[in-house]
């Protein structure tokens, strides 16, 4: 949103403002650029007015950047913890131990002994084993 009096954005983005790129202000005295003269009173006050205008715009631009630190921090944070619960949320947990039980009995091949088709499923998880060897038709 740009103030009436100025062409500042008051929400600090420029996600409100229509003009993404905003072109510098129109010099007060491009007279003076080409000589040597003193400026006037109101030449000196309309370049301090830009002057604060860039002290307000960096401290926008810090407030951007800590908040923008902050959230990269949060995200981050919020990742890991889903990463590390990503097999909390498994399906796979909820299955009963029958359903198991026949998924293993699926793993074993004819002509291999059964001890080596099931020792992989056995090293999967605490209870993928029980489950295996508390079912003697798997072996």
């Amino acid at each position: 949103m740009l103030t009436s009096s100025s062409n500042e954005c008051t929400h600090l983005c420029t996600a409100h403002c229509t003009d993404a790129r905003p072109q510098p202000p129109q010099s007060p005295c491009i007279d003076l650029l080409s000589n040597n003269f003193a400026p006037r009173d109101r030449d000196d006050s309309q370049i301090h007015e830009i002057r604060n205008s860039i002290q307000s715009a960096e401290a926008g631009l810090a407030q951007l950047q800590a908040t923008i630190a902050r959230l990269t921090s949060q995200h981050a944070a919020l990742q890991e913890f889903v990463d590390s619960h990503r097999g909390v949320a498994c399906g796979l947990r909820r299955f009963p131990n029958e359903i198991l039980f026949e998924i293993f009995s699926h793993c074993i091949h004819p002509t291999l002994p059964p001890c080596h088709a099931l020792s992989s499923v056995i090293r999967v998880c605490t209870r993928w084993r029980a489950v295996a060897l508390a079912s003697p038709s798997l072996w």
